[in-house]
């Protein structure tokens, strides 16, 4: 089949890492698959919905969007940024071939642009799937929960993520819009857990259409067991004999990935037992605290077989996010052969066979996460036969032919999609959007930037060689000649 799958972020961010390993599998089983981003400059593997862009729109959104968010409120909730109906301003016809000659196209994080008016008319006649990789699509706006906020089972207002809440407020309208729109899509939902389907049936805005759970693909070429685990360690500067706890995210001062909780419970441990021969491998973006036990902070590593060495070289990968869906790193370590504990929220229990191939932790603090290093460090002997039974079910349940088989079902399952008609009142509203979302653009490229510039670049600045950080940086640079 031919094969559109689009992705408002890139192969760098974890959604669209997500998406591409979707698409290479998707053409390894034999579909005619291609890659779609919003923009994608330098890098010929990925086709571009938007060309000769003069200033890259993916920052100027996420600007926008940080704009809309309380601060204080993303800090309490463990969320992330609140996004609105705001669409990448320049798309229009034509559009790709690979999209206008698809039998299927296939959503996942659409985010800025979901609602062009151009692009729901291209659609007419084809098969909508969308794998979800948060909460956006069926809420007002946020990508994880605010607290006990639930919402999106009935109509989403007096949003508590928002600067300014309200009856009529962007999530108000974002609701009521995507009431308007998803009846044009008539999608198939495909969700990575059954913990985020679960919320999907549950929903206002989807849970009439047809949803089913399919965990997201590995390259166990890539992923693997290391053939010789102290000569990798040599190579990585790691004591051979150390208990080695490995940890990280794209950007560690993320308050969701909770990256706090660990080094808390890793000052309880030096505290408890000095003497513990334990070592720290860390990756991602951000400033570390001075921790009491001997750390190798790689940064931000973008490469799969770099990242796969990382977990090879561990005893153990800690994951402490306090919202998620079904975490690729969770997934990955177990590839490499490596245990994992994690807190038992969202789909994260899902990605293990618990206490064969990684443990929970049921109570979210450092305290139980701390306890709970602690029996394994003491119990260490235990792990050597999780390895292998890591691997092996990491093989069976992120398989890319399997998963892509699995996704092949769905798209022969799935219905055609009515699409948009340019006489269609909703054409006309969504035309007006778009005009919006440009003025907006205009604003926001400096006026934004001149408030946010610096939040931005330490939060997105995550790989020195990405749209992102040049993007960033050439912002920051402005705002500082300002």
């Amino acid at each position: 089949m031919r094969i559109a799958v689009l992705s408002t972020l890139p192969a760098s961010f974890g959604a669209g890492a997500a998406a591409w390993r979707l698409n290479r599998a998707l053409t390894d089983f034999g579909h005619d698959s291609s890659f779609i981003i919003l923009e994608s400059p330098g890098n010929p593997s990925n086709i571009p919905l938007l060309n000769n862009v003069e200033d890259f729109c993916l920052p100027t959104l996420l600007s926008h969007w940080s704009a809309l968010t309380s601060p204080e409120a993303l800090l309490a909730n463990a969320a992330e940024l609140f996004s609105d109906t705001m669409v990448a301003s320049q798309i229009s016809f034509p559009f790709p071939k690979a999209i206008s000659e698809a039998e299927v196209v296939h959503f996942h994080w659409v985010a800025g642009m979901l609602f062009s008016p151009f692009l729901l008319q291209v659609i007419a006649g084809k098969k909508i799937v969308w794998t979800l990789h948060d909460t956006n699509a069926f809420t007002g706006g946020c990508h994880y929960y605010a607290g006990p906020c639930r919402k999106f089972q009935l109509q989403c207002n007096y949003c508590p993520l928002l600067k300014n809440p309200g009856p009529d407020d962007a999530s108000a309208c974002a609701f009521s819009l995507k009431e308007r729109v998803y009846p044009l899509l008539n999608p198939f939902m495909v969700t990575p857990s059954a913990w985020l389907g679960e919320d999907v049936k549950a929903s206002t805005l989807l849970g009439s259409y047809p949803v089913t759970t399919i965990p997201n693909p590995l390259d166990m070429k890539k992923f693997r067991s290391p053939k010789n685990r102290p000569a990798l360690r040599r190579k990585l500067g790691l004591p051979e004999d150390a208990f080695v706890i490995m940890s990280g995210c794209a950007d560690l001062g993320n308050v969701r990935k909770n990256t706090k909780a660990l080094f808390e419970a890793l000052a309880l441990l030096s505290e408890r037992y000095p003497a513990l021969p334990i070592a720290v491998l860390l990756y991602g973006h951000g400033q570390l605290p001075e921790l009491a036990f001997p750390v190798r902070h790689f940064g931000y590593v973008n490469n799969e077989v770099d990242i796969a060495e990382l977990y090879g070289a561990a005893d153990i990968f800690v994951h402490t996010s306090l919202q998620d869906n079904l975490p690729l790193s969770l997934c990955e370590a177990q590839a490499c052969g490596t245990p994992t504990l994690c807190f038992t929220v969202g789909g994260c229990p899902e990605t293990m066979l618990l206490g064969k191939t990684g443990f929970l932790v049921n109570e979210t603090t450092s305290q139980a996460m701390a306890e709970k290093l602690s029996a394994i460090i003491t119990d260490r002997s235990s792990l050597n036969g999780m390895r292998e039974a890591a691997r092996t079910f990491a093989l069976k349940r992120f398989d890319p032919g399997t998963v892509a088989a699995a996704y092949t079902e769905v798209f022969e399952k799935a219905q055609t999609a009515p699409g948009l008609k340019p006489s269609d009142p909703l054409f006309a509203d969504l035309v007006k959007n778009q005009i919006a979302s440009q003025r907006l653009y205009n604003c926001n490229k400096i006026e934004n930037f001149s408030c946010n510039a610096r939040s931005i670049f330490d939060a997105f600045a995550l790989d020195k060689n990405g749209i992102i950080y040049r993007f960033a940086r050439k912002m920051y640079r402005k705002l500082l000649k300002h």
